[in-house]
């Protein structure tokens, strides 16, 4: 495996794909597109919380303090800010989050996660693991489990690299390093 590169290289823009990438491209961009989609299906049938609602609470369990600037949160929920002003109008009327003023910016909006909230996160996380097991996990032989642990490990140091990565993420994402089980709000998902 080759180490990704520090920065976007345009070097090679307009070269076509080689066999092998044109083979693995097609199944990817499937996997990118219709992962979230079959993950949003089974959340919502079997919680009644989108996955866009399930991310936005994840992302505030790992933010200090449960906190986060409205802004932020909608690039690591990976949605528009309009669409977050909604998905948090939904959650604060479930009770699963507070929008507040920002102590630094009058012009900001914080979003917190409450009680309520982390307990709408802790229900839903085992819907998550669930699926990400059957759609993913169990597709994979034990014996390529860490392997593909260090290709998503290359691909998201490749986004960093891009600047591609939301800072609201990071938290949620590490390193790269392996998390036990008491560590990280990540293991939460």
């Amino acid at each position: 495996m080759t180490s990704p590169k520090a920065a976007y290289d345009s070097s090679s823009v307009g070269l076509p794909l080689s066999r092998e990438e044109k083979s693995v491209s097609v199944p990817l961009l499937g996997v990118v597109m219709l992962l979230p989609r079959a993950l949003d299906a089974r959340l919502q049938r079997e919680t009644g919380h989108s996955l866009h609602e399930y991310q936005v609470l994840l992302w505030l369990s790992v933010s200090e303090g449960g906190r986060q600037h409205m802004t932020a949160l909608a690039e690591a929920a990976h949605v528009t800010p309009s669409h977050l002003s909604r998905l948090a109008a939904r959650l604060e009327r479930r009770g699963a989050l507070k929008r507040l003023p920002s102590p630094d910016d009058a012009r900001s909006v914080l979003a917190e996660l409450t009680d309520t909230g982390r307990q709408l996160l802790a229900e839903a996380a085992p819907v998550y693991r669930a699926a990400l097991r059957q759609l993913v996990f169990d597709q994979l032989p034990e014996s390529d489990m860490e392997g593909f642990g260090r290709l998503n490990d290359s691909v998201l140091a490749a986004l960093r690299a891009n600047g591609t990565v939301p800072t609201a993420m990071e938290p949620a994402l590490g390193n790269g390093t392996k998390v036990d089980e008491a560590g990280s709000g990540a293991q939460r998902l």
